[in-house]
């Protein structure tokens, strides 16, 4: 019998691909739908105890990050923090 791990992570997440929404919606629903873009930051202010973070256009400055976008809704995705087997400063 296989000897199982000593600590069980039981609040684990699946991360979907970035296209599953663009992908998968109904045609119809697919230009209001979650989406993913490659965009780099335009600015960065922490008020109130919160970063906000305002999306820049293609070919502003800076490095480009993955953004989340669902109607109002704007969340720059700077970097994976966790992936099994990996260090955090290794993802």
């Amino acid at each position: 019998m296989r000897e199982l791990p000593k600590i069980i992570s039981v609040d684990d997440h699946v991360i979907e691909p970035a296209t599953v929404w663009s992908d998968r919606l109904p045609s119809k629903y697919r230009d209001i739908g979650p989406r993913i873009e490659r965009r780099p930051v335009k600015e960065m202010t922490f008020i109130g105890g919160k970063f906000t973070a305002i999306p820049g256009d293609a070919g502003d400055p800076g490095e480009p990050v993955d953004w989340w976008f669902y109607e109002d809704l704007r969340r720059p995705l700077t970097r994976l923090d966790t992936a099994v087997g990996f260090s955090r400063d290794e993802v």
